[in-house]
């Protein structure tokens, strides 16, 4: 790994410790954003970085409240319409 993909990789890694740390704190304050696609799957719009720090905080601590996140969910037509 190179000298700037390690400090990327620990950036990353800081930013992600401190949206736990936030979430822990006082919640998930924005939704995601999905799009539900044609096949009946969901992509993210926006909102990896929550989706990844939800999923860390479910699988350390088993706590029901990480598992779920709210959500704005669009139609696959209402993205191509736009």
């Amino acid at each position: 790994m190179s000298i700037i993909a390690g400090i990327i990789s620990m950036r990353l890694k800081y930013e992600l410790l401190s949206l736990i740390s936030s979430i822990e704190a006082i919640g998930l304050i924005n939704p995601l954003i999905l799009v539900k696609e044609m096949n009946n799957t969901y992509t993210i719009i926006s909102g990896k970085s929550r989706v990844m720090a939800l999923k860390n905080l479910f699988n350390n601590t088993k706590d029901l409240k990480y598992k779920f996140a709210p959500a704005f969910i669009l139609n696959y037509l209402d993205r191509i319409l736009k």
